[in-house]
Parts: C-alpha cells; structure tokens; sequence
C-alpha cells in the first residue's frame, strides 16, 4: 500500500496514532476505495448525523462528486 503524500490520514510513522488508525480502517473497511473499488482510498466519507465513517473514497471519486 502506498502511504506517500496522497494518503488519507497524511503519514505520521509507522508508530504513530495516526499510523494505529490507519490499519484500523483497513482491517476493517479494506484499503480501497468504497465508491470505485479501483484505488486507494484517501478519504474518509462519513455520516454527518452520527459521526460514524462509512467508507474510504479515492481521489477519483472525489473529482467526480460521486454520491450514493
């Protein structure tokens, strides 16, 4: 996975709470995005009512105002 200036949270170490997050996330969502599943995800979508995340979006999606 490339965790290089693109990368949603930005990479603080592979140490970091940041970096704890991040695995989170993955191991539970996956590292791709949840709109196209065809690359990275770098964004966190989430429900504005709950603060709950649904999904990681990539820059893609994100372009394109995809919205479900």
């Amino acid at each position: 996975m490339n965790v290089g200036a693109g990368s949603w949270p930005r990479y603080a170490g592979a140490k970091s709470r940041v970096a704890a997050v991040r695995r989170q996330l993955d191991d539970a969502l996956g590292p791709m995005c949840g709109g196209c599943d065809g690359a990275l995800g770098v964004e966190a979508d989430h429900d504005h009512f709950t603060g709950l995340l649904r999904r990681l979006l990539s820059e893609l999606v994100l372009q394109q105002d995809f919205a479900v």
